[in-house]
Formats: C-alpha cells, sequence, structure tokens
C-alpha cells in the first residue's frame, strides 16, 4: 500500500502521536512554500525513485537545514516522494494483527536490532506493528545504486520524523 504526495521531515526531539492530526499553521505553511519552490535547489544525494520504475529524480533536499534543520525529499514539479508500508522486524508478535500478512518483501530483521537490543529493555528488534519508523536513507553496494547516509547531516539512527500526508501530521 502507498501513501502519494508523502513528506518527510527530520527533527531531533523525541515524541510520540498515536494518530494523525490536523496540520499546524506553521507546518503548512512550511509545506505550501516547499512544495511551490517546485523542486530542491540543495541537493544532499540525489538519483532516488519513489516507485519502483519511476524516473529516479527525486533527491535528498537540504534547503532547510541551517534555518529549519529539516531535510526532506522531493522530485520535479514540487512532488514530494511516497511511502510505502514496511513490515520489516519482529515477525508474528505479541502486536501483530495480521496487517503484514499479505507483504512479499518483508524481512525479519531491521538495520536497528542492534541498537535496540542494546537499550536493555528485552526488546529484540522493532516491530512494524507496535512501533512505527520511517526507513530514512540508502545504503547500498550495487554499482549505480544512490546512497544517501542522514547521519551526515545530525540525523541519528531512531530519531522521530515527521509525516504530512493529506494535510495530517
Amino acid at each position: 500500500m502507498a501513501i502519494r504526495n508523502s513528506f518527510l521531515l527530520s527533527t531531533t526531539a523525541w515524541a510520540s502521536l498515536a494518530a494523525a492530526r490536523d496540520l499546524p499553521s506553521n507546518v503548512k505553511n512550511f509545506y505550501d512554500s516547499v512544495r511551490s519552490q517546485g523542486q530542491c535547489r540543495n541537493v544532499l544525494a540525489g538519483g532516488f525513485h519513489s516507485v519502483q520504475g519511476d524516473s529516479g529524480n527525486f533527491d535528498y533536499c537540504g534547503d532547510h537545514i541551517q534555518d529549519q534543520n529539516v531535510i526532506y525529499i522531493q522530485g520535479k514539479n514540487g512532488q514530494f516522494a511516497n511511502m510505502d508500508i514496511d513490515c520489516d522486524g519482529i515477525q508474528h508478535g505479541p502486536a501483530d494483527d495480521g496487517r503484514c500478512g499479505s507483504s512479499g518483501d518483508t524481512q525479519s530483521v531491521t538495520s536497528f536490532a542492534d541498537t535496540v537490543r542494546n537499550y536493555g529493555t528485552g526488546q529484540r528488534d522493532l516491530d512494524a506493528n507496535a512501533h512505527p519508523y520511517v526507513v530514512f536513507g540508502n545504503s547500498g553496494s550495487r554499482p549505480g545504486y544512490a546512497t544517501f547516509e542522514p547521519q551526515q547531516y545530525g540525523v541519528e539512527p531512531l530519531s522521530v520524523m515527521a509525516v504530512v500526508c493529506n494535510n495530517k501530521l
């Protein structure tokens, strides 16, 4: 399932929202100004796809790192990258309600398993049914594979992300 025209903002504060809420006016104004700009001016890394088979013209954008401490993914003509629901991590755990059963590309581990285990809480990895998370950044070694390491710009693993979709936060 894909959510179209989503907008990712990285933040460094810790917060937890149980459900979507109306978009605050300052975030809406920021969103609208970025969208009307049309495309990224300060490309941190480019050549990413929003959906499989597209032209690969989406960029991790740093236009507002200095003034807003924000990185987002934007294509051309004001488009933002879509988001896909991903069910990687713990499978068939206590929170599993069956929503991930039809996913054909699920992996039973995330790249954060070691980090989560080191918190000493008894949790062995993330569980998409209990811990909503956003994959932000790309790493790989295949020829022509675009990469982006958000840590180079101060976005730490397991940081909080703001997601804007359909005028909801």
